[in-house]
């Protein structure tokens, strides 16, 4: 254990035993002023011979002798007992009894060494060193206070300004710092501390917790500061600004109703905004829970494997740069940038926008509208029943989209892109990159690009892909569910379309170099398909129909009301729109070399 030398009461030196911790440091600064003044160096010019008085049961104290501008020390010894006032006059006061006892006194420096502990109650400037080892102590100044305990279960009560220090027990902290003055700083060190700090006077709290299982409260409109260093701490948030940094972990940090300000480089901890009016959140540890309140939530999260939910927050304004985050939106408007990698996002009822800037990330809209800038790469994008859209721009690699019933609009970039379309009315616009697109029951697709080739292929239900906005080659295939009735119309470039196992309608370009492609094997259906748009650019091509099917296919075509309809092998009907004469369907129809 540590020591601390005093000046005798005969003028010489008495070692006491102190304990550890930061009162042994206090403690030590209190004897350095005392041996200071004994030599002449003090406040004053010198101090006066020590008073020695030993208490049992209580006694009156009378004002120290010797008042002549010098300071004065008090040594209180005996069993101790009653209450103690320790008269105006004293600068400092050493308590070395062996029992229990009630100090008061006003402007003093107190070195506490009671084995059984005492209760101090001081007003004014004061410094005290209570450094029993195992006793309680029982501290309570208004003013402006040096407090420090030792490692027994100290109760400490601070109003005004200061410093106050439980030590290693567990310990109960109360303050209330007073407005327009210092604050009041508090070391929380024990473990299962419970700290109270009251700001209705309006001062200012700082709360450093250092033990395991803290217990912390903020009251009234005070600003209040703390620091989570250990394990399980729980701080409760006043009316006041609460700003909070949790370096530990399981830490449960609640708001009150005044602004909150988080740094969470824990493990574990849990922060929730409560009926906080703002919450301003950085999460960099791991394995975090931020809950949004009723006021604006802003989270930047670089953690790993946190979740932020941002409740009943609007707006919350997430960023999420880390890995593996687990992010949900409320009711409020909900913006988020995605960065990182393996980040998930799902919407909640408001209005989203989104920035898609990471890798492997996932993003869910449910029935709001969502706007989505994506320029990340290997994404996913999953759609509801409100709107969306996105523009892939940048870098956007390998992004996927699948829509269940949302409208969708997608201006596509220079990486490729897959979309799974819903039964919802789609606006796209593919970009260099080239476009996989799977169309959804009884949705109906406008399809425009210019750069990167589109590929698609009906799903089930009634579909219709309209690629007449589109100048580059594509391929496209009807549904294959029997019954379904799709339409592909295709652009001005060099298309491929192929019919499916319904009643498709194939739609080509006059001026352009169109494939129409019908397939053997549709089973009963005998699908009844119509081509318009057939020109002397165009070719059909009879696909596993065998090497004469192309001649008995022309041979079977009868003509009438400007159209001609051909018969295949399989009982499928195909009739071209606006061709009169089959005349004009010879050389141009062929059932054994594939498309080129």
């Amino acid at each position: 254990m540590a020591v601390v030398t005093l000046p005798g009461s005969s003028g010489g030196i008495v070692t006491v035993q102190s304990g550890s911790g930061d009162h042994i440091f206090v403690a030590q600064i209190i004897a350095n002023t005392i041996l200071l003044a004994s030599v002449g160096g003090g406040s004053g010019t010198d101090l006066n011979p020590p008073d020695t008085v030993a208490v049992g049961g209580g006694v009156t104290i009378a004002p120290p002798p010797s008042t002549n501008g010098l300071e004065n020390i008090l040594y209180l010894s005996g069993t101790g007992g009653g209450t103690l006032a320790v008269p105006t006059g004293y600068n400092y006061v050493v308590d070395l009894m062996t029992g229990p006892e009630t100090i008061t006194g006003s402007n003093l420096q107190v070195e506490g060494y009671d084995s059984a502990g005492s209760n101090y109650v001081l007003t004014g400037n004061v410094s005290i060193a209570a450094a029993n080892l195992t006793g309680p102590q029982n501290v309570s100044v208004l003013g402006t206070a040096n407090i420090a305990t030792g490692d027994g279960n100290d109760t400490i009560n601070l109003t005004g300004a200061g410093t106050v220090d439980g030590g290693l027990g567990a310990n109960v902290i109360d303050v209330a710092a007073t407005a327009g003055g210092a604050g009041i700083r508090v070391q929380s060190e024990g473990i299962g501390d419970t700290v109270s700090s009251n700001g209705a006077l309006g001062g200012a709290t700082t709360v450093i917790s250092s033990g395991d299982a803290a217990d912390i409260t903020a009251t009234g409109d005070g600003a209040f500061n703390a620091l989570l260093l250990a394990a399980a701490a729980t701080l409760t948030g006043g009316t006041g600004i609460t700003d909070v940094t949790s370096a530990g972990s399981n830490a449960l940090v609640l708001a009150g109703s005044g602004p909150l300000t988080e740094i969470d480089t824990g493990t574990g901890d849990t922060i929730s905004a409560g009926s906080s009016t703002a919450a301003n959140v950085t999460t960099e540890g791991s394995t975090a829970f931020v809950a949004g309140g009723i006021g604006a939530l802003t989270e930047l999260d670089t953690g790993t494997n946190d979740t932020i939910a941002a409740f009943s927050a609007s707006p919350a304004n997430v960023t999420a740069g880390g890995t593996d985050a687990l992010v949900f939106g409320g009711p409020g408007t909900f913006n988020v940038s995605v960065g990182g990698s393996g980040n998930s996002v799902v919407a909640g009822s408001g209005n989203t926008l989104e920035t898609l800037s990471g890798s492997n990330s996932y993003f869910y809209s449910e029935n709001a509208a969502a706007t989505v800038q994506a320029t990340g790469s290997n994404d996913t994008i999953v759609g509801g029943t409100g709107p969306l859209a996105i523009t892939a721009s940048g870098s956007a690699f390998g992004l996927f989209v699948y829509t269940f019933s949302s409208p969708l609009n997608f201006v596509g970039n220079n990486g490729p892109v897959t979309i799974v379309g819903g039964a919802g009315t789609e606006s796209i616009a593919g970009g260099a990159g080239g476009t996989t697109l799977f169309g959804g029951a009884s949705s109906d697709i406008n399809y425009t690009g210019s750069l990167g080739n589109l590929e698609f292929v009906a799903g089930s239900g009634n579909e219709t892909l309209n690629a007449s906005g589109s100048s580059t080659n594509n391929l496209m295939f009807g549904g294959q569910a029997a019954g379904d009735a799709d339409t592909l119309i295709g652009g001005t470039g060099n298309d491929t379309l192929v019919g499916g196992n319904g009643n498709d309608s194939l739609v080509g370009n006059t001026n352009s170099n169109d494939w129409f492609v019908f397939i053997s094997g549709h089973g009963a259906a005998h699908p009844a398909d119509t081509v318009t748009g057939f020109s002397s650019n165009s070719q059909v091509w009879l696909a596993n129909y065998g090497a004469g099917a192309a001649a008995a296919a022309t041979a079977s075509a009868s003509s009438g009301g400007g159209n001609t309809t051909i018969t295949l092998g399989d009982g499928t009907t195909i009739t071209f729109t606006g061709v009169s004469s089959a005349t004009e369907l010879q050389g141009h129809i062929i059932s054994n070399n594939p498309p080129v």
